[in-house]
């Protein structure tokens, strides 16, 4: 039963990345999307000392757990091969695995660079129109609470 449950999650994961890399080559991802760019994968290429340890830890979180198989190689067939095989096979196995969703996600969701637009550029996924173009639909106590609707869309409330 736990093969079985090992192999679903890995096939999910690949479904949905293959789904989420078509839906962004074919232009269907969403205002966020990118083609994925070897320079994601360049090293050298970190924003800061922060971001290295961000993802340090998360890298350290993702694998953790991993050479626990490790521990039960005396209750293996072949004790002197059967762990290296296993150890190195499984560690091309996540490599690829979640180089494939990594890319699929950042590819299909984008990378964060929305939050650093001024909000007057920004489109809601359901129009293509500058928020100036929308109506106001006024925050409460925003200037133009009182005539909800009727305001151009300053980019200070939520625009529909």
């Amino acid at each position: 039963m736990q093969r079985a449950l090992l192999f679903l999650e890995f096939l999910v994961l690949v479904a949905f990345s293959v789904v989420a890399l078509v839906r962004v080559y074919t232009g269907h991802a969403g205002t966020g999307a990118q083609s994925p760019q070897l320079a994601w994968f360049n090293p050298l290429n970190i924003a800061s000392p922060s971001a290295f340890v961000s993802a340090l830890v998360l890298m350290l979180f993702i694998y953790w757990g991993w050479e626990t198989a490790l521990t039960v190689n005396e209750e293996t067939k072949d004790r002197r091969r059967t762990p290296g095989r296993a150890a190195t096979f499984s560690t091309i196995l996540l490599l690829g695995l979640y180089l494939l969703a990594t890319v699929a996600t950042l590819s299909f969701a984008g990378i964060g660079n929305l939050r650093h637009r001024p909000l007057a550029t920004r489109t809601t996924p359901a129009t293509s129109s500058p928020p100036s173009a929308r109506r106001c639909s006024a925050a409460a106590g925003s200037a133009a609470g009182s005539a909800a609707g009727s305001a151009p869309c300053s980019g200070t409330c939520s625009c529909s």
